[in-house]
């Protein structure tokens, strides 16, 4: 029997949602597209992240071959000690398809990053891939983050 001592409270696990600007790897212009995040905690070691990026006509991206990644927030550090899949999405709005992707964490120096994000072939998304990415195309990664800090 569990005594209402035993119970951990869900404010106590999940903390509220914070917002935060979405740094993206391999992004280098939102210009007049939105990027738009959110991470909260989820007990000491964990945390809940969710940030997407709308394209917009003049979203800026390198040559294809630089793989496109998201930036932990608040200068959090994912623990990479172990393999963290990370669920992600790309919506081709103009087609009416999704891809189903994920994003791995790695460190990258004192920079604790998304990345790269891979689709269900296995390649990296890039500025053609998993399509070629025009006004108003979405990418979403969400999804939970071991934490080291």
């Amino acid at each position: 029997m569990t005594s209402s001592g035993d119970l951990a409270r869900a404010e106590e696990i999940h903390a509220a949602w914070e917002p935060f600007r979405p740094v993206w790897s391999n992004i280098l212009s939102v210009g007049s597209g939105t990027s738009v995040g959110f991470w909260r905690r989820c007990g000491p070691q964990a945390i809940e992240v969710a940030a997407s990026l709308t394209w917009g006509s003049d979203t800026d991206t390198p040559l294809p071959g630089n793989p496109f990644g998201l930036f932990l927030p608040d200068r959090l550090v994912g623990d990479s000690s172990v393999v963290q899949i990370v669920p992600a999405m790309a919506v081709d709005v103009s087609a009416g398809r999704a891809y189903a992707g994920r994003a791995l964490v790695e460190s990258s120096g004192s920079a604790q990053v998304l990345s790269p994000i891979h689709g269900g072939t296995g390649g990296e998304w890039d500025e053609d891939s998993p399509m070629t990415w025009a006004e108003g195309d979405i990418l979403v990664v969400q999804g939970l983050v071991r934490v080291t800090t």
